[in-house]
C-alpha cells in the first residue's frame, strides 16, 4: 500500500472486478451492487484526498478529461442517455470522488426530488433570506478573484 493510500478507504482500496479503468491519478469504477443504472460511474483519485481543492492540477485535470470521454463515449453508445448528473456528496467514505448519473430521457427529472417542494433539501434548505445576505455571499466571492 503506498503512502497515499488509507488502509480504512474502501475508495483507496477499490476491488479489480469493480474497477473500470485505472489512469496514471484516477480511477474509474462501478459498484456491482449498489449503482442506480448499468452506466453510473465513480471516478476519484488515485491518492487518498478529502476535498477537491486538496486535488493537484494534474489529477484534476485527469480527472475531468476522463470523465469527459466517459460522457462521450456512454451517450454514444446509448442515445436513451439524454445527460450525465455529476454529484459529489461524499457522505460515506473520506475520499473525495463525483458519481456520474445518466438521465435517460425517458426517467423522471432528479431535481424536484431535490430542490422541488417535498423533496430532500426542503427539511435542510437554507437559502438566502434577504438581499444583505446576498450581498455578504457576493463580497466573500469577491474576495477569491
Amino acid at each position: 500500500m503506498s503512502n497515499n493510500s488509507n488502509e480504512n478507504c474502501s475508495f483507496c482500496e477499490i476491488k479489480s472486478n469493480n474497477l473500470l479503468i485505472k489512469g496514471e491519478l484516477v480511477k474509474v469504477f462501478h459498484f456491482l451492487n449498489n449503482s442506480l443504472t448499468p452506466e453510473h460511474f465513480v471516478i476519484s483519485p488515485n491518492r487518498h484526498v478529502k476535498n477537491l481543492f486538496d486535488l493537484t492540477r494534474d489529477e484534476l485535470s485527469e480527472l475531468f478529461n476522463l470523465s469527459i470521454k466517459i460522457e462521450r463515449s456512454l451517450m454514444k453508445k446509448n442515445p436513451n442517455i439524454e445527460k450525465f448528473y455529476t454529484l459529489s456528496i461524499g457522505d460515506s467514505g473520506n475520499h473525495f470522488h463525483f458519481h456520474f448519473i445518466p438521465l435517460y430521457k425517458d426517467s423522471p427529472k432528479l431535481s424536484p426530488y431535490i430542490f422541488g417542494e417535498n423533496g430532500w433539501a426542503k427539511n435542510i434548505r437554507h437559502g438566502l433570506n434577504d438581499i444583505q445576505e446576498y450581498k455578504q455571499l457576493k463580497n466573500k466571492l469577491g474576495e477569491i478573484q
